[in-house]
């Protein structure tokens, strides 16, 4: 199967309702106690009042990514996120609590963990559609933040590839021919074009696994 239809197939399937079969069968290796999922289903509105955005119409079942058991919602805290221009912004996301004894953070899929600004933020930078050329324009974030952002995709490269093809080999069924290949899932990845991080960060996360920040 071409690696393309792969990837978009990963996708879909953690974009339904994270199936505990796919979640029960990865490694139970992780000992984090916070841990975060990653929502593509929900509507964002904002509460002009308080001053935040805030999310609606997300999967009511959630399971715990580590061990498979239903999530309980336990709380919800502000968290901050910058769009183009470094504007500063404020979104409601619900905490869930596991029987586990995780705590996990449910974010959606125009954020990445543990970075402040959007998804399409820094997918553009790392894409160079956004240089430092246009730092004049103040509609994009400093150029030492631009490299950070671009040494935190180097330095995940290949935990990400081994991470993707782990989970198409051991959840998805797939031979060991891909997990032997020199094939660049990420390089196919970024070529599907724009949206390729939130697609990349949500497999990842769903199936237990994280990213260096």
């Amino acid at each position: 199967m071409p690696v393309v239809k792969l990837l978009c197939i990963m996708s879909l399937i953690w974009k339904r309702k994270n199936p505990k079969e796919l979640i029960f069968a990865r490694s139970r290796s992780s000992g984090l106690t916070t841990v975060m999922i990653i929502i593509a289903k929900y509507s964002m509105s904002f509460n002009e009042e308080l001053d935040f955005f805030y999310l609606t119409g997300q999967e009511s079942d959630a399971v715990c990514p580590v061990c498979g058991a239903d999530l309980a919602y336990r709380d919800s805290r502000l968290r901050i996120f910058r769009d183009y221009g470094g504007h500063k912004s404020h979104i409601l996301i619900r905490r869930l609590k596991c029987s586990c004894g995780r705590i996990h953070n449910e974010l959606p899929d125009c954020l990445v963990p543990h970075k402040h600004y959007a998804c399409i933020v820094i997918e553009d930078v790392l894409d160079e559609v956004s240089t430092p050329v246009d730092l004049p324009s103040e509609d994009y974030p400093c150029e030492a933040t631009m490299e950070r952002w671009k040494s935190f995709l180097e330095r995940n490269t290949l935990r990400v590839e081994g991470i993707l093809r782990s989970i198409a080999h051991s959840l998805l069924g797939y031979s060991e021919q891909l997990l032997l290949s020199g094939v660049s899932l990420v390089g196919h990845l970024r070529g599907m074009g724009s949206g390729w991080l939130s697609v990349l960060i949500l497999p990842i996360y769903n199936s237990g696994h994280s990213l260096q920040p």
